[in-house]
């Protein structure tokens, strides 16, 4: 049975896929360089490990990786100011969390980025466990995190709207709860294919709520 739900954050519960879709390429004009045409594409799939170091070896960056963290953070920070959450997330959170799932972040943003948006956003306190900064789209990760909250992989589903990590959690077991969003939406359709449950939208709480433990039922 499903014993913990695991959500993403930017583009599941938090509406900042924009912020995040031109970050590479923001912060390297800010240096004064001109980025590759592609950059973005690159490492839109990155956790923040990842993206500094591509950042750094690909422009040459004479400064050390704490501080280009602190400039993107910076950055991010400025930004993410304005970013509200995604439609339903907070109530589904909580009624979820009432059901009695273990909850737990899962976020490729860093903790600097993560808790205070949602902090803000009265959302930190509802996760029983917080991951950040964190590559997804291998089975490690969620093997770990399995271990750690002291369930079995094939206990836990997973919020998602990307398909890497969504390919990553289920090739480790996971149930996949695809979720749509307008910045991933070109890829949406592959998501909804390898999803056990897909919304548009996190809006119907009792729905999902419903859906999910319905996925209880199912054999693992």
């Amino acid at each position: 049975m499903i014993k913990a739900v695991l959500f993403d954050m930017d583009g599941t519960i938090v509406d900042s896929m924009g912020v995040w879709k031109y970050a590479g390429s923001t912060y390297v004009r800010s240096l004064g360089l001109v980025p590759e045409r592609d950059l973005d594409d690159k490492i839109f799939h990155m956790n923040m490990t990842q993206f500094i170091d591509y950042i750094k070896k690909t422009y040459s960056i004479d400064t050390t990786f704490d501080n280009i963290l602190a400039d993107i953070n910076n950055q991010m920070t400025r930004l993410y100011a304005a970013v509200g959450q995604k439609s339903g997330a907070r109530e589904l959170l909580t009624a979820l969390k009432n059901a009695g799932f273990i909850l737990v972040l899962a976020t490729a943003s860093g903790e600097d980025i993560a808790k205070p948006v949602l902090s803000r956003l009265s959302m930190w306190e509802l996760f029983d466990f917080h991951y950040c900064n964190i590559a997804k789209s291998k089975p490690d990760i969620f093997y770990k995190i399995a271990g750690d909250i002291g369930v079995k992989a094939d206990e836990c589903c997973i919020v998602e709207d990307t398909l890497s990590s969504a390919k990553g959690a289920k090739s480790a077991g996971l149930k996949i709860i695809g979720v749509r969003d307008d910045i991933t939406r070109t890829y949406q359709g592959d998501v909804k294919d390898v999803s056990d449950l897909y919304y548009m939208s996190l809006n119907n709480t009792d729905s999902i709520v419903n859906d999910i433990k319905n996925l209880c039922l199912q054999p693992v």
